[in-house]
């Protein structure tokens, strides 16, 4: 609908060599058959350009998580790609409300770590030229590998206070127990591969990351994917024009030696100035 306001947009199971972006949303319904992943690769080796939003690991309504079962795990690995099937946490999350979640009476606010917030972007990239912050629900992790022919790069990294889980998910968020601190490190959460001889894929390991019901008041998702698709389709003459307004930037993480240093700091700065005044007075 909004890539409706400044694109002709069309839904097509054969990408034709015209079309100048293809967006593959997974549905958690759709297995894409031989003959279907076969055009995709053809349209990209073609010169074509897709956007892959893909779960690694499927999550219903009912906070049950299963195995994705798009089938594209190979395609995108021929690419340089590989999709992990795991599902990453970061302390750096949404909010949600979790009484309601679990039909409660009373509404409790509490940080779900399964649905990411990060401001840890490729800083090389034109995509982010005016985003502050995405969140990204029920992520799974990206790994590069190299390929010939292929070039990769990484465009989005969770905070450094980040895990994963890789079996036995557990996605209820007051049941979600506190990582150890060797397993805390930031994971790849976006990533594009361009073809020497071809076109380019960029992938977002969340089939939700454009869904409304998923978009934070301050979240940049929308606002990402048009300029992914702008620079795509018209080179970047449309990126940004509805970004255009106040923007909030999120104050960045920290680890705990660092704000203690911040913190003593404010308290301590202003009595050392005078102090320093004082003596250079006396």
């Amino acid at each position: 609908q909004l890539l409706s306001s400044q694109f002709t947009v069309q839904s097509s199971s054969t990408p034709e060599a015209s079309t100048k972006a293809l967006l593959v949303v997974d549905s958690g319904a759709k297995t894409y058959e031989e003959g279907e992943i076969a055009k995709l690769t053809s349209y990209v080796k073609g010169g074509g350009n897709a956007i892959f939003m893909l779960d690694g690991v499927t999550v219903d309504p009912t906070l049950q998580a299963a195995e994705a079962t798009h089938g594209l795990f190979d395609l995108l690995s021929s690419f340089g790609i590989v999709l992990q099937k795991d599902l990453v946490l970061s302390q750096q999350s949404e909010f949600i409300n979790a009484s309601a979640q679990a039909g409660g009476q009373f509404q409790v606010i509490v940080p779900y770590y399964f649905w990411l917030k990060t401001a840890t972007f490729n800083p090389e990239v034109s995509f982010f030229s005016n985003i502050q912050s995405i969140s990204m629900p029920w992520a799974s992790s990206l790994q590069l590998k190299k390929v010939n022919g292929v070039n990769t790069k990484e465009l989005i990294q969770t905070s450094p206070v980040s895990w994963h889980q890789t079996e036995n998910f557990t996605l209820d968020p007051q049941a979600i127990t506190d990582p150890k601190q060797s397993e805390l490190k930031p994971f790849v959460i976006g990533a594009q591969s361009t073809l020497e001889k071809g076109g380019s894929i960029v992938v977002i390991p969340s089939s939700r990351f454009a869904f409304a019901q998923f978009q934070s008041q301050n979240s940049g998702n929308l606002n990402l994917l048009m300029n992914m698709v702008s620079q795509f389709a018209a080179g970047g003459a449309l990126s940004g024009i509805r970004q255009r307004d106040v923007s909030i930037v999120p104050i960045p993480t920290l680890s705990d030696n660092a704000r203690e240093m911040v913190k003593y700091t404010t308290i301590l700065l202003l009595p050392l100035l005078f102090v320093a005044y004082g003596a250079l007075r006396l």
